[in-house]
């Protein structure tokens, strides 16, 4: 299997089982990271370790019915 060592994976509130199940498969810790809405019902994630220069990967599942929007980041390379 590749290393992933540059690879982080959060996970919004959806699923976090899943989140957890994918990062066992791959052998890497979740990351960890705070996720809310605001008033106005925009998302608010907050990164709780550094992800500078490291691919990162939010897992935010949603449905057809779900109309929010997915969450935008900045970063080197968002998967």
């Amino acid at each position: 299997m590749p290393s992933f060592e540059d690879l982080r994976i959060f996970s919004g509130n959806s699923h976090p089982k899943l989140a957890s199940d994918i990062c066992d498969y791959l052998r890497i810790p979740l990351g960890e990271c705070d996720v809310f809405k605001f008033s106005n019902d925009n998302t608010f994630v907050s990164f709780k370790e550094n992800v500078r220069e490291r691919d990162v990967c939010l897992l935010y599942t949603s449905d057809a019915a779900d109309d929010t929007p997915c969450v935008d980041l900045g970063g080197r390379r968002i998967i």
